[in-house]
């Protein structure tokens, strides 16, 4: 019959019923992070359950710590048996508040043999990171220093990335003092069955942060030891926890799971799953006393006007988007209002500054001929590193620009690709360089004010100008979405 239940809530996992197979007498106490020091009377289950459904599927990990119970030892002067550890695994299905029936510990069942004492059943997990992930202000966002539950991933950070060339975070582990002193090895791997499938990036660009794993400084360096450019090594401290800093290349979508082996344990457990967040930034052209491009025919439309519609509207696709696929974003634009204006330089210093994977500056064109129409790109015309890359980007957001235009206008036209010594999509501006060049970066033209049709069709007061608009950003968000997740 069922034994008693355990009701102290241990961070997410409320419930230790003990299910006998036959009657039972079982002693139990609790403590605040760890059940110890209950007596096994007969073959016993062990199983674990949440007090409500878990948002996604959800692994808990512990260390069972067991010997031989005194009590049930023949003579008093026996030696007591050593202590022995293992790992049992927890998991919890999306929408589910308990294992699925199994009866093995892929399905969260301890079994416990008679006689066996119960020294520790401690639950290892990530307690906090730092530093604090930001906000595109700037400010930190509460309750970040706390591992994800699901997806998106816990995120790394960056730090001054243009100059540190790493993306980092700081993990501190509670494993339980009855692992004091315990050697703790740390490794990480991709995270298995996603995309992309490998780690992409060189930690030797880093001109400080070469190793994958170095002693923590916002929490202590737990006896810290580098072991080799993809190992490190810990201690469990006295008071059951240890810590260290992780870095990875500063890629969108970087996905790595972080192992640990503890000493003494014959396996490894998979500690946490993490992600560089894919970093984006958007440039409405213009701005302030810089109208840009005047409609020719209703000189009220102007360019700096549309482009910030488009980028306001684009920003809200692309957060949409990372979002259903479950990635995290760090989003930026150079400006948020008409009244705004940046140096062409300074635009694209910011997306050196926040790290970012695409840069994508919105205008609208304008020419002497009345006739000319039609949407194109632009890149830099010499020198550029990411040359291709530029390329490929300006394509796939021409596409779904002149698609969202002829959705409705079907006078809309190709143009080919244009070039030009435009500092906002400079290599220098970037701190792109021959040897670390993560930004792509692409200016796109819509349509032309100075074509009576197409003015038009672009009006945001009129029906086809609010459905270009619409259609350019969702469809533009899904091909800044791609470039990051499929950049090699």
């Amino acid at each position: 019959g069922d034994g008693p239940a355990l009701s102290e809530v241990m961070n997410g996992i409320d419930r230790a019923a003990f299910v006998a197979g036959q009657s039972s007498t079982d002693s139990v106490s609790a403590g605040t992070s760890r059940y110890k020091g209950f007596v096994v009377g007969s073959w016993t289950d062990v199983r674990m359950r949440s007090s409500k459904p878990v948002k996604e599927d959800t692994t808990f990990t512990f260390l069972l710590s067991t010997g031989s119970s005194s009590s049930a030892s023949s003579s008093s002067a026996s030696p007591a048996a050593p202590k022995t550890y293992r790992t049992v695994s927890v998991t919890i299905p999306k929408g589910r508040t308990q294992p699925l029936e199994g009866g093995d510990d892929s399905h969260g069942t301890i079994q416990l043999r008679p006689d066996m004492e119960v020294k520790t059943l401690t639950k290892v997990e990530v307690v906090e990171l730092s530093p604090k992930v930001k906000d595109e202000d700037g400010n930190d966002i509460a309750g970040s220093e706390k591992p994800s539950s699901g997806r998106p991933l816990t995120q790394f950070v960056e730090v001054d990335p243009n100059a540190n060339k790493i993306a980092h975070r700081e993990i501190k582990v509670r494993i339980g003092d009855a692992m004091k002193d315990k050697k703790v090895t740390w490794t990480l791997e991709a995270l298995p069955g996603t995309t992309p499938a490998t780690i992409r990036g060189d930690w030797d660009k880093s001109p400080n942060h070469k190793d994958r794993f170095e002693a923590s400084t916002a929490y202590d360096a737990s006896s810290f030891r580098k072991v080799s450019q993809t190992t490190g090594e810990t201690r469990v401290g006295a008071d059951g926890h240890t810590a260290i800093r992780v870095n990875v290349p500063p890629i969108g979508f970087n996905q790595v799971r972080v192992k640990i082996q503890i000493e003494g344990m014959s396996t490894p457990i998979d500690l946490i799953d993490m992600e560089v967040s894919g970093v984006v930034v958007i440039d409405p052209g213009h701005g302030g006393l810089d109208s840009g491009a005047v409609g020719r025919t209703d000189s009220t439309i102007l360019e700096k006007d549309l482009a910030l519609e488009y980028s306001l509207s684009l920003k809200q696709k692309v957060t949409d988007k990372f979002g259903a696929e479950k990635h995290n974003l760090k989003l930026y634009m150079t400006r948020k209002t008409t009244g705004e204006y940046m140096e062409n330089t300074a635009r694209a210093n910011l997306a050196r500054d926040k790290g970012a994977d695409v840069f994508l500056s919105i205008h609208f064109n304008s020419a002497a001929s009345t006739a000319s129409r039609g949407t194109e790109y632009v890149t830099r015309s010499t020198g550029q590193v990411n040359a291709a890359e530029d390329d490929q980007l300006g394509m796939s957001v021409q596409s779904s620009t002149l698609a969202a235009v002829k959705a409705s206008d079907p006078g809309g036209k190709h143009r080919d690709p244009k070039s030009g010594e435009f500092a906002v999509i400079s290599d220098s501006s970037y701190g792109n360089t021959s040897d670390y060049h993560p930004i792509r970066g692409v200016i796109i033209e819509v349509e032309f004010l100075s074509h009576e049709t197409a003015l038009e069709s672009v009006k945001l007061t009129n029906v086809t100008g609010a459905a270009i608009k619409t259609k350019f950003a969702a469809d533009v968000s899904t091909d800044i979405y791609n470039n990051i997740l499929n950049h090699p």
